[in-house]
């Protein structure tokens, strides 16, 4: 019930009006705090939110290509970009909890990502780029867009 709530409590502004967006478009996302991002995952599945990557999807972004199939699909622009995970510079952590955060990230994403991440050298400190011909065989091709929301640098505003 807890995540419920707090699923509810960070839907952004521009999605909490009184008609929930029913699209959100991702480009040009850096990625960010990876909890927010596993929150976000969570409040697009619940609410059938679909999710459009349609530019650059990186870091915490990356973990979107987990929602269901019919709920996420990919435009000839999508790329995705992974990295190990990152700790504040202020924060000492063991190479034991480094490792524990990056077999938690990889379990996030789905197994043919997964797959593909562990063929092309695994996640390191340097972004992997997997290129929108690489994304399209992953990711179900994008209808046209009617409407959506466009999602940019985890700011969400109207589009």
């Amino acid at each position: 019930m807890r995540r419920k709530t707090l699923a509810w409590a960070c839907i952004p502004l521009s999605l909490a009006g009184s008609a929930m967006a029913d699209t959100v478009t991702v480009r040009h996302d850096a990625g960010g705090d990876l909890g927010l991002y596993e929150v976000r995952l969570g409040v697009y599945e619940e609410l059938g939110i679909q999710v459009r990557i349609d530019g650059v999807c990186a870091s915490a972004c990356t973990i979107l290509t987990r929602l269901p199939a019919r709920q996420i699909c990919a435009t000839r622009r999508a790329e995705l970009r992974f990295h190990r995970t990152r700790s504040a510079p202020a924060v000492t952590v063991t190479p034991e909890l480094v490792d524990h955060e990056n077999s938690r990230l990889l379990s996030l994403y789905p197994a043919g990502i997964r797959a593909w991440i562990g063929t092309h050298g695994g996640l390191t400190d340097r972004f992997l780029t997997m290129p929108s011909e690489t994304v399209a065989q992953y990711l179900r091709p994008c209808p046209p867009d009617t409407r959506s929301v466009l999602a940019r640098g985890g700011i969400e505003s109207g589009h």
